[in-house]
């Protein structure tokens, strides 16, 4: 298993690869307004001036707001280490004040630039920079800095002592463990390039989570699946959950849920998993609820709803987040019968 090496790695001045990818060249972004030097490799807002849409989209993505999003705010500011920085803002420096560099997140330079020079997974003829062209840049080894690594036990100045036997972030051995012909970018880069959409984008979600409602004698089922996802639905840090919720429109009171998360119990350094009920890749899962449960009134109208959660923290001051991934209404009377196994 990863232990996210490549996170001390940035720590020591070379470059964190996490999930980045050049295939198409931009390179007539450029053309209106030709070089007459080599662009500069030191400030992530020189990229801009010549890949404009690539830029727009990495402003626009989870990446960018790593060193600065509600819920990494709240753990670095009561534990600060150079080890979160590592993922979070390679480029920062460990300490809790919100720098230029902490504000970029995981940023061009991060993942592009090593030594001064620029890789990627091909050059166009008319890049002017010095390019290493590497055919496993943005490849999923490159991914598993940032998603594939064990509990870690930091000293009390945020480095890293040790890590543990259980995994924090497990994308990549889910992944791997798939068998998927496929690469990460293939679903995170296909149509949005550098915007990277994932649990945050619900029609991302919707691509991979499969719920359908039927009825039975004593109530409905609703039958899941991880039909697309080459990794665990929900997949990456353990504050995540999806749940699923069923009610009466008339007696919202009787909802009931279902929830696909990752637990784990114990102090840091000695977590032991307490419950798993993510969905691996192709897995189906089906829920039974009774409908004397529910409560049905006299209309026996049914919304069958999913939210993504970020930030299951029980600590109170945690931030919270979530995502409405669908919300569907039934007439119960409309709702199919399920078919006998």
């Amino acid at each position: 298993m990863y232990t996210s090496s490549s996170i001390l790695a940035v720590l020591l001045g070379t470059t964190l690869a996490l999930v980045a990818s050049c295939d198409v060249p931009i390179a007539s972004e450029a053309q209106a307004k030709p070089l007459t030097r080599e662009p500069r490799l030191d400030s992530n807002a020189s990229c801009k001036e010549c890949h404009k849409a690539v830029f727009s989209r990495w402003r626009s993505s989870r990446h960018s707001k790593a060193g600065r999003n509600p819920a990494f705010d709240f753990e670095y500011n009561s534990h600060p280490g150079k080890w979160c920085m590592g993922c979070h803002a390679p480029r920062s420096t460990a300490d809790l004040k919100l720098t230029p560099a902490r504000r970029q997140g995981v940023d061009c330079l991060t993942c592009h630039v090593q030594d001064g020079i620029l890789h990627s997974r091909s050059r166009a003829p008319s890049s002017p920079h010095k390019t290493k062209a590497r055919e496993d840049f943005g490849g999923p080894e490159m991914c598993a800095g940032c998603h594939q690594f064990n509990f870690p036990v930091l000293s009390p100045k945020g480095d890293l002592v040790r890590y543990t036997k259980q995994p924090m972030q497990n994308t990549f051995a889910e992944f791997r463990d798939s068998g998927s012909g496929a690469e990460c970018i293939d679903c995170h880069m296909q149509r949005d390039g550098h915007r990277f959409p994932g649990a945050y984008v619900s029609e991302k979600v919707l691509e991979a989570l499969k719920v359908d409602l039927c009825r039975d004698a004593t109530g409905y089922q609703v039958a899941i699946e991880n039909a697309l996802s080459a990794h665990n639905l929900p997949s990456g840090g353990v504050n995540r959950a999806i749940v699923l919720s069923l009610e009466s429109e008339e007696n919202p009171s009787g909802r009931r849920h279902y929830r696909m998360e990752r637990l784990y119990d114990g102090p840091v350094g000695a977590r032991k998993k307490r419950k798993d009920t993510t969905l691996q890749p192709g897995a189906k899962a089906t829920w039974k609820i009774a409908g004397t449960l529910l409560g049905l009134g006299k209309q026996e109208r049914l919304i069958l709803a999913a939210q993504f959660y970020f930030g299951t923290d029980p600590n109170p001051k945690a931030p919270k987040a979530k995502v409405q991934v669908f919300k569907r209404g039934y007439a119960a009377q409309d709702i199919e019968r399920c078919e006998l196994p």
